[in-house]
């Protein structure tokens, strides 16, 4: 996402997901990442994870949190709930571990 710094300046900043995601490409170079930008701005960002048979989702909404689910079946919500991407980052590494 870009936004305006000042009238001459554009900066880059990476959401919460997009921190997640990059993180576990770091971590997990072999990893299948999928990130997707919800429809509209009041939407949820989703991001799935594969590695080595393990399936991750994570949703993401900045009021919200992380919405962390292991092995996801259509259409349920979240298994666990976390509030910062420090959690959300220890967590996800366990999972799929």
């Amino acid at each position: 996402m870009f936004y305006c710094v000042n009238h001459f300046k554009w900066e880059v900043r990476m959401n919460g997901l997009e921190s997640l995601k990059k993180y576990l490409e770091g971590k997990f170079p072999e990893a299948q990442c999928n990130i997707e930008a919800p429809a509209n701005e009041k939407g949820f960002w989703h991001l799935d994870v594969l590695l080595n048979g393990n399936v991750v989702s994570v949703t993401w909404k900045e009021s919200h949190g992380f919405g962390i689910t292991h092995n996801p079946v259509p259409f349920s919500g979240p298994d666990e709930i976390k509030t910062d991407l420090a959690s959300a980052s220890e967590r996800v590494t366990e999972l799929l571990s």
